[in-house]
């Protein structure tokens, strides 16, 4: 099941993202969970995985998408971590670098990436993101 935020005819909602369109969550059970963050924070996702053979409420032509999850509370970002990355800028140190992202600068799928005057040109990776919905702490890799 995915899941996505987005915006359509001005109104902002959330959904499962199917092949030909969005069935829109946020209209059926949005009184309970206001948006995709309180469904994942209430461990909600069998709720809305009831409505994954419903029929599609929204055109993908007809949506804008909106980052995922519009108001994180933090974003952890790993760079470095593949060796050839570290090679381009003879970084030696087998340890990634850590940094942050603010919530401003998340954009969602097809969006335009504003890219700063000053800057010459991207320098990108691949992003891949991991939103844990509980706390933990010495996790098993196998849990």
């Amino acid at each position: 099941m995915k899941l996505a935020s987005y915006v359509h005819h001005g109104r902002k909602s959330y959904g499962i993202l199917t092949d030909t369109g969005i069935i829109d969550l946020g209209g059926k059970i949005g009184h309970q969970y206001r948006t995709l963050k309180d469904l994942l924070q209430w461990g909600a996702i069998e709720v809305a995985s009831q409505y994954v053979n419903y029929p599609v409420d929204v055109a993908m032509a007809d949506i804008t998408f909106l980052p995922v999850i519009e108001n994180p509370g933090k974003i952890f970002c790993v760079g470095m971590n593949y060796a050839e990355k570290r090679k381009e800028f003879s970084e030696t140190s087998d340890a990634p670098t850590l940094f942050i992202r603010f919530p401003d600068s998340q954009t969602g799928h097809a969006t335009p990436i504003l890219k700063p005057a000053l800057s010459n040109e991207f320098d990108y990776e691949g992003e891949l993101a991991v939103i844990i919905g509980k706390p933990g702490m010495n996790i098993d890799t196998d849990a």
